[in-house]
């Protein structure tokens, strides 16, 4: 999975919102669903500072009022305040309408930029 992964950032290097469903289909299209978290493990891993590849962000998604990705800042006062940034209002849900995305961290762009040089 991790190199289907490194496949998939090369295809798209410019890549800066990849959704967690993004890494799942990559395991299915693998024939990798023997184990239902591997793509999570995977994820963490590649986000870790042992192999910095992945960086992620938060965002919010509210089927009404839409998404909003979140700076690590907004991220930490709207869990702290409950207070839905997109609205501005008390939102006692916010916690179930708050996600992640993935795109290639800063090491991957320069390892990834080196590879198609040569």
């Amino acid at each position: 999975l991790i190199i289907a992964i490194l496949d998939l950032l090369q295809k798209l290097p410019s890549a800066n919102h990849i959704p967690m469903s993004r890494f799942h289909a990559l395991a299915r299209e693998n024939s990798l669903t023997r184990d239902p978290n591997l793509a999570q493990r995977v994820v963490q891993y590649l986000c870790g500072a042992d192999s910095p590849v992945l960086s992620l962000g938060p965002e919010v998604i509210d089927e009404a009022d839409g998404v909003y990705q979140l700076k690590d800042e907004e991220l930490q006062h709207a869990i702290q305040s409950n207070l839905n940034p997109l609205t501005g209002e008390i939102d006692e849900e916010l916690r179930n309408k708050i996600f992640v995305y993935f795109y290639p961290s800063e090491f991957a762009k320069s390892i990834l930029s080196d590879a198609s040089k040569k």
